[in-house]
């Protein structure tokens, strides 16, 4: 971002006095770091509704499972995922807005309600919905600082470093034509991350939506996924149906 300062004095003109002075402007000189900021944003993938679908392959120290999802969003509104595993089985719906994330676990009939507490202790970051979908999208998760941000370059790529909270540190790897490849959310003094990786993506119109991409959490708990997505789908055709069967056993954490 680019500040400029004028700097103007003025005076009334007289006869016999000498011709207003000029005004005399000072121009600071542009901040390398706030355009380089600037320009990834103008470079951040953008979309109204987006739906993809394809498989997950998830592993903790327990569990190793090939999945199926269907991931269906609404900017600033809702992610929703539909999980299967064999034959096409629904094993779990997932729909997280605003201000909650309700998971039905199909396979025990349980209804978990959970607020973004629930995400920030699994995560160990503090996350809302406009990061998840970032996170899907391929955007950086929290908007990078100017004042804040430190920015090491090299040939192949950009690292934007900055604090997004007392206790956490957000590294984003950008591509040179400005596109996440790599972000990462660290807590250092707990030795916790959860680390972002991008590894191919679909193109349409500016936008380079990742296709295949893996979220890793190194926390109390390990988790792994990866995922592959395939026919993506940006115009709005339908509502999505979600519903808590009233046998269900409600949780709410």
């Amino acid at each position: 971002m680019i500040g400029l300062t004028l700097v103007a004095t003025s005076c009334k003109t007289k006869k016999g006095i000498k011709p207003e002075e000029k005004v005399k402007a000072e121009v600071a000189k542009p901040n390398t770091k706030a355009l380089l900021i600037r320009a990834i944003e103008q470079q951040q993938n953008t979309f109204s509704f987006y739906s993809a679908n394809g498989k997950v392959l998830y592993r903790d120290k327990d569990t190793k499972q090939d999945l199926g999802v269907s991931v269906v969003m609404e900017k600033d509104k809702f992610i929703y995922l539909n999980v299967t595993a064999l034959l096409g089985i629904t094993v779990a719906r997932v729909l997280a807005t605003q201000d909650s994330i309700v998971i039905l676990d199909m396979l025990h009939r349980k209804c978990i309600i959970a607020r973004y507490d629930y995400v920030r202790n699994l995560t160990h970051a503090d996350l809302s919905l406009s990061n998840l979908q970032n996170l899907f999208i391929g955007n950086t998760l929290f908007a990078n600082n100017p004042e804040k941000s430190k920015v090491d370059s090299a040939l192949t790529y950009i690292l934007v470093s900055q604090s997004v909270s007392p206790t956490h540190n957000q590294q984003t790897m950008y591509t040179q034509g400005l596109k996440v490849a790599r972000s990462s959310l660290l807590d250092p003094g707990k030795n916790q991350e959860m680390k972002v990786e991008y590894e191919d993506v679909y193109t349409q119109g500016g936008n380079r939506f990742p296709n295949q991409f893996s979220i890793n959490i190194r926390a109390e708990k390990n988790i792994e996924t990866h995922f592959e997505l395939t026919n993506f789908v940006f115009e709005k055709k339908k509502d999505i149906t979600f519903t808590i069967p009233k046998s269900y056993e409600t949780v709410r954490m």
